[in-house]
């Protein structure tokens, strides 16, 4: 591989993980309603190993504040119930009959004023890095090709901005 193909294929790729992350990060923002990202990255201690709450139990969203979580197995329970607290993702849970009731509140002008703050700040930080690499990039060997690699870097710099626009734009419509 060519200097100016690795330093395309190294950029390429961090510019990739950058973006990832932000959507990762902003997934995490909470919108007031119920998601199911809001439960993607909470895992549960069934029988001594870390679980995903999709692979313990099935989740339903009945409505757009509440979220179901029905565990296949009833001694479970306690160690769902237990993930969601440690969480600490703004909710209230209750259990009756073997099912777990997740109450989603909805925001408050101030929580989706700060939330949207919190998105803008998030695709900042994103850009930022994005220009870091490409600086990087180019100061490790890819001057030849530095006008390539700044349209590269602004294809994602839009990927961010749009991406940042969406999650506001979920944000700002409950």
């Amino acid at each position: 591989m060519s200097t100016n193909d690795q330093a395309r294929s190294d950029l390429t790729q961090e510019l990739k993980e950058t973006y990832d992350n932000l959507l990762r990060s902003l997934k995490k923002i909470p919108t007031g309603w119920a998601d199911k990202n809001l439960l993607k990255d909470v895992k549960a201690d069934v029988y001594g190993s870390p679980t995903p709450l999709s692979s313990a139990a099935d989740i339903e969203f009945p409505d757009s504040a509440t979220i179901l979580l029905k565990p296949y197995d009833s001694e479970t329970t306690t160690a769902i119930e237990e993930a969601i607290r440690k969480a600490d993702l703004g909710v209230t849970s209750s259990t009756k009959n073997g099912v777990i009731t997740i109450a989603v509140p909805p925001l408050t002008r101030d929580q989706c004023a700060e939330a949207v703050k919190l998105i803008h700040e998030r695709r900042d930080e994103a850009k930022d890095s994005v220009q870091k690499a490409l600086q990087a990039v180019v100061k490790a060997g890819g001057e030849g090709q530095a006008q390539e690699l700044r349209v590269l870097a602004e294809q994602y710099e839009q990927q961010i901005d749009v991406a940042a626009q969406d999650r506001e734009g979920e944000l700002l419509s409950v």
